[in-house]
């Protein structure tokens, strides 16, 4: 069973970004950003700056409905 993400009601197509990784984040910290949620679009944009692009989708995941 997967964990409900924190805002399930955001929805961000990532599937045609792969091997854009920046493309990838800016499109979930808008998304935040445009619903009101600035200090989780700040927090998330923190977790995947400077990490593996794989692991870009999984936290999206936490944030945000991926599809």
């Amino acid at each position: 069973m997967s964990k409900q993400p924190l805002y399930p009601q955001i929805e961000v197509e990532l599937s045609c970004q792969e091997g854009r990784p920046v493309a990838a984040i800016a499109l979930v910290r808008r998304a935040l950003q445009k619903a009101g949620f600035n200090d989780d679009a700040k927090r998330f944009t923190n977790e995947v700056i400077g990490g593996e692009e794989a692991e870009i989708i999984p936290t999206a995941r936490q944030y945000v409905t991926v599809t």
